[in-house]
């Protein structure tokens, strides 16, 4: 979040203004350093050479909400052999904050998300999930 902000502070400094136009390129900066730098500086002691194929098991993925059996699909689809099981991988994925838990509220007919940095517990694989959107832009750039 502080990367977040001296990166904005430092484009409203120098196109001095702030419209969405700004914003929308300052995201996208965010987005490239969170994935390229902060979260591979924090996997790839974990995964190790399976890093680079996670990589592309994730964009496989997509944006959108998907189950655990999707997910699967798309990681046996990846033609690597992956050190962690699908599931043991999900669950590492969401204990770092690549991909949160999603389900629709009922009532509000919206959906709900929940992560490991804004709520207690683990992934659950009884709800769907999905890439976190900030995630999701890094892996697009």
């Amino acid at each position: 979040m502080i990367n977040l902000l001296k990166t904005l502070q430092t484009s409203i400094c120098d196109y001095g203004t702030f419209n969405s136009s700004i914003y929308n390129e300052v995201l996208k900066k965010y987005s490239n350093w969170l994935v390229n730098t902060e979260i591979a500086n924090e996997i790839n002691p974990i995964l190790g050479t399976d890093y680079k194929y996670v990589i592309e098991l994730l964009r496989l993925c997509g944006s959108r909400n998907l189950g655990v059996k999707a997910f699967t699909e798309r990681y046996n689809s990846v033609k690597y052999s992956f050190k962690m099981s699908p599931l043991e991988l999900l669950e590492y994925l969401y204990s770092v904050g690549i991909i949160e838990n999603t389900w629709k509220d009922n009532k509000t007919d919206r959906y709900m998300h929940r992560s490991i940095f804004r709520n207690e517990g683990d992934f659950d694989r009884n709800m769907q999930l999905r890439i976190v959107p900030a995630v999701w832009n890094g892996l697009t750039v």
